[in-house]
């Protein structure tokens, strides 16, 4: 297959799997896994490569059901096999900026903060399924991007996708239409492909919104 170069590409698994160019820059990670530093700030210009590195960090270091290792294979990294005794070792919580795309900090603050709350707290919940499932967060699937989705290694056993929604309690009272626009999303951008691609047919579709400490989950099929 003739390779392309990547363009928009961001996520470190695809990228590899895909037709690909991909320049080695794996030996990052040892930079990171030397560096000793309590936090450590990596000031980029747009467009070189930000979250691109961020995502080979993640599934680097995450300890998670899937074996990612293979992403490693025959690249730079693989050779120091004191650092490849780190990959798959760590829990990971992984946050990306790229697509708020607001004009002030204030509408930046208030669109992330609540809503990826949320998120990280439901993954929280749901790490417990492991290994009789994947679990997989805010990433490109099917035709666009989830929020998270939930995979049986069974393929008999439902998958679950998984919208959120976070409102404003001044500004909205129908909880019930929110978590139906969640659902018209999942629909709409096709996120079940993904689990059609893997042999699995039975989906629960779930639109969760979030009111301050109000909760409303709306089931669709």
């Amino acid at each position: 297959m003739k390779k392309r170069i990547a363009i928009g590409v961001s996520d470190f698994r695809e990228m590899l799997t895909g037709a690909y160019y991909y320049v080695d820059k794996t030996l990052f990670i040892k930079d990171i896994l030397e560096d000793g530093s309590k936090v450590i700030l990596l000031p980029r210009p747009r467009r070189f490569g930000k979250t691109l590195n961020m995502s080979m960090l993640n599934y680097f270091l995450e300890k998670s059901a899937t074996d990612n290792s293979s992403l490693f294979e025959n690249l730079a990294i693989s050779q120091h096999s004191d650092c490849m005794d780190k990959q798959g070792q760590y829990p990971v919580i992984y946050l990306t900026f790229k697509d708020l795309k607001h004009n002030t900090w204030e509408v930046t603050y208030d669109s992330l903060v609540p809503e990826k709350i949320y998120h990280a707290f439901v993954l929280g919940l749901l790490v417990g399924l492991r290994p009789d499932y994947e679990i997989k967060s805010n990433r490109e699937g099917g035709y666009g991007r989830y929020d998270v989705m939930v995979i049986p290694r069974d393929t008999s056993k439902a998958g679950l996708i998984i919208e959120f929604r976070s409102v404003d309690p001044e500004e909205v009272k129908d909880l019930e239409q929110i978590a139906q626009l969640a659902l018209q999303q999942i629909e709409a951008k096709e996120y079940q492909q993904e689990l059609f691609e893997r042999g699995i047919h039975k989906i629960i579709k779930l639109g969760i919104v979030f009111r301050g400490k109000e909760v409303l989950v709306k089931a669709g099929h």
